[in-house]
């Protein structure tokens, strides 16, 4: 095996001692066994040599199963075996090493997954092809939001987004509740909390600032919220983070810090 330059032309991770004749090419003059391929030890200069294993500070080791149209899954050496699983079909944790009880999350799920792992590739791809499908219905249920901006000025639809998109979500308002609380989100206009069984109501925000645009992902700060009790005096702000779906309603809302609130919003807008 040569080290130096190595190139990777098919992006599968290599196990202690595997054969890799038939997953590289490699351009340079340092030569090595294959069988020093992953055997702990770390002998190219440009660490090539332990793909599988954590013995070089620096190298990157690829999951056995790549997801479509996305990015190369690679992590990084020290990550492997550790006994967490990072790559979807747990092909990093190929030794079977566990980590110890004080580590593992038990009753944790969605978040972190430790070893022994299983391959939860196909439930992530099923994800990715859901997403495809609900962009392209959305993009289609698209055209009635752009088409009630088309009467506003060029400075009218700057405030609603692209092409004023988001004119007719700024017409409705939305009810949501949790716990004990009622929240009525009117976006662009103003965000209220109120106890379930009270008249009163508290602003967490007014008016709107776009911080993100971005297709299927837009995200609009309200500030100018009441300030009573709030840290220091600031004055409570929610954002608004818009998604791509096939309906106009909030997902969730949830308190991130003491008077920083976070709405998520699905809608065909946002496609």
């Amino acid at each position: 095996m040569f080290c130096d330059e190595l190139v990777q032309t098919r992006k599968i991770p290599l196990e202690k001692g595997a054969d890799v004749s038939s997953s590289f090419e490699f351009s340079s003059k340092v030569w090595i066994p294959e069988s020093q391929v992953n055997d702990d030890f770390c002998d190219c200069p440009d660490f090539s040599d332990e793909p599988g294993t954590s013995a070089c500070p620096d190298s990157r080791f690829y999951c056995n199963i790549q997801l479509p149209h996305k990015e190369p899954q690679f992590l990084h050496s020290s990550k492997v075996n550790d006994g967490i699983c990072d790559c979807c079909d747990g092909s990093d944790e190929w030794s079977g090493k566990v980590v110890p009880d004080i580590m593992n999350l038990k009753g944790k799920s969605g978040a972190v997954f430790h070893s022994p792992c299983q391959n939860h590739c196909g439930n992530i791809m099923q994800l990715i092809e859901d997403e495809k499908r609900i962009s392209s219905m959305g993009a289609l249920l698209k055209k009635k939001y752009l088409e009630s901006a088309m009467t506003l000025s060029k400075n009218e639809k700057k405030k609603y987004g692209p092409e004023g998109v988001f004119y007719l979500l700024h017409q409705s308002c939305f009810e949501y509740s949790s716990n004990d609380y009622k929240y009525t989100i009117c976006p662009f206009d103003s965000v209220k909390q109120s106890k379930v069984y009270s008249q009163s109501a508290t602003i967490l925000g007014r008016s709107g600032l776009w911080t993100q645009l971005k297709q299927g992902d837009y995200l609009l700060s309200m500030g100018q919220g009441d300030a009573s009790l709030c840290p220091d005096g600031q004055p409570r702000e929610t954002k608004l983070h818009f998604l791509c779906g096939l309906e106009d309603r909030v997902i969730s809302v949830h308190e991130d810090q003491k008077c920083q609130y976070f709405v998520k919003i699905s809608t065909p807008a946002a496609c």
